[in-house]
């Protein structure tokens, strides 16, 4: 159990007082906003790192996958509720894929804790604006071709306006009050 607070505290959940014991962090709006930063520029240097290293057969087909998919999911020219969990579960995909393709173990433990924090994990699609959806698809199959391309400049610059345009389509979320 102290091993496993001592963890937590090391990633910013809990904060050590003497006498006192771990405190739950609170997240504030601020903290929301410097992670979202901070997941843009390491997103985008993930694809970079995937563009430059070249993605393998495996990787592209699941990338290729995940895009059609979501072309799928938005040929209806609506976003409904019974697509949040599928099309969340393709930008999972595609995003982790990235990632894992940029074959840099430091980096994704880097990513998965900025995460961690509330409002960041790309788990989060708002569904209620199908325009907003469809502009990030369209961000998907513009990192995918420029990874592809192997245009590295090109991917990590597109991935980090698609995270941050993210952040822009969550900042309005409340976040809870009190420690979250």
């Amino acid at each position: 159990m102290r091993a496993a607070l001592g963890i937590l505290a090391s990633e910013g959940y809990l904060d050590y007082r003497p006498k006192r014991g771990y405190v739950v962090l609170e997240f504030k709006r601020e903290d929301v906003r410097d992670a979202w930063q901070l997941r843009a520029w390491l997103a985008g240097l993930a694809a970079m790192l995937a563009a430059e290293r070249g993605v393998d057969r495996a990787a592209e087909q699941v990338l290729r996958d995940a895009i059609a998919t979501g072309d799928r999911i938005l040929a209806k020219g609506r976003f409904d509720a019974e697509d949040h969990l599928p099309y969340r579960d393709m930008n999972s995909t595609l995003h982790s894929t990235i990632i894992a393709s940029a074959g840099n173990a430091r980096l994704q433990l880097a990513i998965r804790q900025t995460m961690n924090i509330p409002m960041i994990s790309d788990q989060i699609v708002p569904w209620e604006n199908y325009e907003v959806t469809k502009r990030s698809h369209d961000d998907h199959h513009r990192v995918v071709e420029a990874i592809m391309s192997r245009e590295s400049w090109r991917a990590e610059a597109l991935m980090r306006e698609h995270i941050w345009f993210g952040s822009k389509r969550v900042s309005g979320y409340p976040l809870k009050s009190g420690n979250a």
